[in-house]
């Protein structure tokens, strides 16, 4: 009897961690979240990143963002954590594109930071797998309606690139 007390207690404090885990979709971003949305920023030059001292970068086009489904939150989390083919990419870095994770009282805790046109990303906390699957970004950015975000032949094209 005295064995399955703490067996138990063991189980339900792994039980909660797991929880908690898949709570905030995973290892990355190491912190608590309640909702992700997606934005799309910086068409005429600026910073470039999403968040500039704590606050949304003032040139986004969708204040309110758009707010990812869970099963979005899922891919989104797939594609900055697992392991992906790498693939080309240019020197510039100027996000259009961007994921801003916030806590319960709206406060961003995290944020990614995407660049579709010279194929790179940035993701703050650090904590993410690169290369991130930019094919999997331009699909939830499209499904998102982000202005601009990449068409359908993106995920092509990215394919013919990563073979040269």
């Amino acid at each position: 009897m005295f064995r399955q007390g703490p067996m138990k207690l063991i189980a339900s404090f792994a039980s909660a961690v797991l929880f908690s885990a898949v709570a905030r979709g995973g290892a990355w971003p190491g912190v608590e979240y309640a909702e992700v949305r997606g934005y799309a920023f910086n068409f005429g030059g600026g910073p470039a990143s999403i968040i500039v001292d704590g606050k949304l970068n003032a040139t986004v086009l969708n204040k309110e963002g758009a707010l990812l489904t869970k099963a979005q939150l899922k891919r989104l989390i797939a594609a900055l954590t697992e392991k992906h083919p790498s693939h080309p990419v240019a020197l510039c870095f100027n996000p259009r594109h961007a994921f801003v994770f916030y806590d319960q009282s709206g406060k961003p805790v995290a944020s990614v930071n995407v660049c579709f046109e010279c194929l790179a990303a940035t993701a703050s906390p650090e904590g993410t797998v690169q290369p991130y699957d930019l094919a999997a970004l331009a699909d939830l950015s499209a499904e998102l309606k982000l202005k601009r975000a990449p068409d359908s032949g993106f995920r092509k094209r990215l394919a013919e690139m990563s073979k040269r």
